[in-house]
Parts: C-alpha cells; sequence; structure tokens
C-alpha cells in the first residue's frame, strides 16, 4: 500500500490531493453497539481495536495468506538457522576443548588459546546478531506490507508485494540497524532505558514501509504515536513476546530433550549441550518455532501501527475509503 494510496500522516502534505484532517472527524464516545457496526473489509474491523481484535487479526492474516506468511517466513529462517549452525559447530568445538582443559586440573589453558576462543565467540556473536537483523528486515517488512493489504480486504501476490517492499529494503535495514543500536546503548546508560527505547521505536519499521517515511522521521514518528498510549503498547509487545516465547519453548524444549541438552543438569558437564547432534535438533527447534511466530509477532505490531493511528488520527474513515475504492492492478507473482 503505497504512499498515494491514504497510509500517509496527516502532516505529509501532498500537493494537489485533498488533505484528510483527522481533527475534523473527532466523535464523541460512541454509545454501545456502535462498533459493532465497523465496516470489517479484511482482518479487523475499521474501528480502535480491543488486544483480541489485535492478535486474532495477526492469526487472521496468517490464515488467509499461509503461503505468502509462512512460506516465506520458513524459507528466511530456514538459510537463517543454516548459517547459525554453521557459524556455531566451530565454536562448540572449541569450547569441549577448553572445558577438557579446565577439567584436568594439572593443566592450565593457553592464555593465548583462551583470547582466541574469546574472540571467535565475540565473532560468531556479531554474524549471529547480524543474521537476526538481515532476517528482522526481510520479514518484518514483507509482511507489513501484507499487514496493509489485509486489513483492507485486497489479495495480495508474491510479485506484488516484493515490487512494493523492494524500494524500502535500503531504508529498512538501516532503519532496523539503528534501531538496535539505540537499544544497545540504551541498555549500557540504564538498565530500563533499553526496554523503554524498544518500545518506543516499536512502530517505526510499519511507519517507513507503509507511510513511505525516512529512517530518522519514521522512528520520531514512532515515538510520537507510542508516547501517547505508551502502556498499552508495553502490555501487548510484552505479551506478544511472552506468548512467542511460551510457545517456541514448548517446541523447542523435546528436541533439546532429545539431543541430550539437559544432560548437564544431571552429569555436571556444562558441556552436554554441544554436541553435534543437539545443535542440530536445537536448529530445527528454532527453525519450526520461528517459521510460526515470526509472521504472528510481525503482524501483531504492523496492526498496533493502524490501531494507534485509528486511535490517534481518526485514520479508520480514511481506510473505510480506501477500501471502498477498486484495488490498483497488481503484477503477477
Amino acid at each position: 500500500m503505497s504512499n498515494e494510496q491514504g497510509w500517509q500522516s496527516p502532516d505529509s502534505g501532498n500537493a494537489g490531493q485533498p488533505q484528510y484532517q483527522p481533527q475534523q472527524f473527532q466523535q464523541p464516545t460512541p454509545p454501545p453497539g456502535y462498533y459493532a457496526q465497523a465496516p470489517k473489509p479484511g482482518v479487523i474491523p475499521l474501528r480502535p481495536l480491543q488486544l483480541g481484535e489485535i492478535l486474532d487479526g495477526a492469526v487472521a492474516t496468517v490464515r488467509r495468506f499461509p503461503a505468502l506468511t509462512l512460506g516465506v517466513s520458513a524459507v528466511v529462517v530456514a538459510l537463517a538457522q543454516a548459517l547459525n549452525l554453521l557459524i556455531s559447530l566451530p565454536l562448540a568445538d572449541r569450547t569441549r576443548s577448553l572445558q577438557e582443559t579446565l577439567n584436568n586440573h594439572t593443566a592450565a589453558p593457553n592464555p593465548q588459546e583462551l583470547f582466541s576462543f574469546l574472540g571467535l565467540a565475540a565473532g560468531v556473536g556479531a554474524l549471529g546478531m547480524l543474521i537476526s537483523i538481515i532476517v528482522s528486515v526481510l520479514l518484518n517488512g514483507f509482511l507489513t506490507v501484507i499487514i496493509g493489504r489485509a486489513v483492507l480486504g485486497r489479495e495480495a501476490t508474491l510479485g506484488s508485494v516484493l515490487a512494493e517492499l523492494r524500494p524500502r529494503l535500503l531504508s529498512l535495514t538501516g532503519l532496523t540497524f539503528l534501531y538496535v543500536l539505540m537499544v544497545v546503548a540504551g541498555l549500557f546508560v540504564c538498565l530500563i532505558g533499553a526496554p523503554i527505547l524498544w518500545v518506543f521505536g516499536s512502530v517505526a519499521a510499519p511507519i517507513l514501509v507503509l507511510e513511505r517515511g525516512t529512517i530518522l522521521g519514521s522512528l520520531g514518528r514512532s515515538f510520537t504515536l507510542v508516547k501517547n498510549d505508551f502502556w498499552r503498547v508495553t502490555g501487548i509487545l510484552l505479551l506478544t513476546f511472552l506468548l512467542s516465547f511460551l510457545v517456541g519453548g514448548l517446541i523447542q524444549t523435546p528436541l533439546t530433550y532429545l539431543g541430550g541438552g539437559f544432560n548437564g543438569i544431571f552429569t555436571g558437564d556444562p558441556t552436554a549441550g554441544l554436541s553435534t547432534t543437539n545443535l542440530v535438533l536445537s536448529t530445527i527447534g528454532k527453525f519450526i518455532s520461528e517459521t510460526v511466530m515470526a509472521p504472528f509477532t510481525c503482524a501483531v505490531t504492523a496492526l498496533l501501527y493502524v490501531d494507534l493511528r485509528m486511535r490517534q488520527e481518526g485514520m479508520d474513515i480514511e481506510l473505510a475509503r480506501l477500501a471502498a475504492t477498486p484495488p490498483p492492478v497488481q503484477p503477477e507473482a
């Protein structure tokens, strides 16, 4: 859904186009039953949403576009987990070797070997973070475009989504790196600074993709939207994180058990979970859980952005107008 199709912010000021003035449409608190009559062209009713409706809308989007959501997520996550496994195997071998040296009380670890191990661990951690950022960029951008169409009840194809996302990939990558650095910096300044900045910047990616804003402009607008509803946004994000954590744990725990990852609890061997078998099974568990939960969490974030705009800017009226107009011709997949 491009900027010309109605997702622009109220102050974007596109010359030559009728400007939507949300303050002119502010209504008194609606009577009971009003929300039940709100139009619902897509996965959500076009009105301020309740928590359950945001979660239902995320699930409905995945069910409506399973090939685009779960399918693309599976491909991206599979590649990412395969790379993570490849870079983790050498570190696991070095960890086992170092542990054997430490267990041998007659020999002290070689300082050069210890520094080499720490350098390898730092490199693996940095590569893992880079892979996570790339996955976040691809899935957040791709699924945000799908949400933009699903809200209006419009179809989405692989070709049309990629065509809309492609011009925003570079900016989205820059935004994601800046967002991560901002949160990490907040952690060093103050422990509570990281989660606060995480919440304030949480809807910057949907803003950049749907409104086609700049990197700094999207972050600033995210701060503006979130600050008026900070605690509600925080609660929804934390609940989504908790659901993802629980589902991921339910999927990964049996595979970790099969791979012997819990043996260290009973044997006292901290390297028990670093066998190749356990690493492979753990990777499979992460692949399954992230494939299932990544589309859900991305959809919740995008719908949270839509909800904030409907609450604060009367965007539901503009979305209803857009939903009533014929969609543009989409390229074939």
